[in-house]
């Protein structure tokens, strides 16, 4: 069994210090929050923008060569594009 430490010391090859991926991420969030129109948007585009983000502190902070963090933010944005195009058909 995988000791916890191994999957940290892992993860933070690709993501970064966590202490500084955290202090960027929430920089990132709280300039969202003050722009003028989050609080105009539903809850599936602030939830995407949140993990745009998260994504972007781990591209930030880490391996910005790491293919998963564009993956997942293609993936988050496409739920909201599928979402906004099932609502205009």
């Amino acid at each position: 069994m995988t000791d916890i430490q191994d999957i940290l010391d892992a993860r933070k090859k690709t993501h970064g210090c966590f202490e500084v991926r955290i202090y960027t991420s929430q920089l990132l969030k709280d300039s969202m929050r003050d722009s003028p129109n989050w609080i105009e948007l539903d809850m599936d585009q602030k939830e995407c923008l949140d993990m745009v983000a998260h994504k972007l502190a781990r591209i930030l902070c880490g391996n910005p060569n790491e293919l998963d963090h564009y993956v997942d933010i293609i993936g988050y944005c496409t739920l909201v594009l599928n979402r906004l195009k099932a609502e205009l058909a």
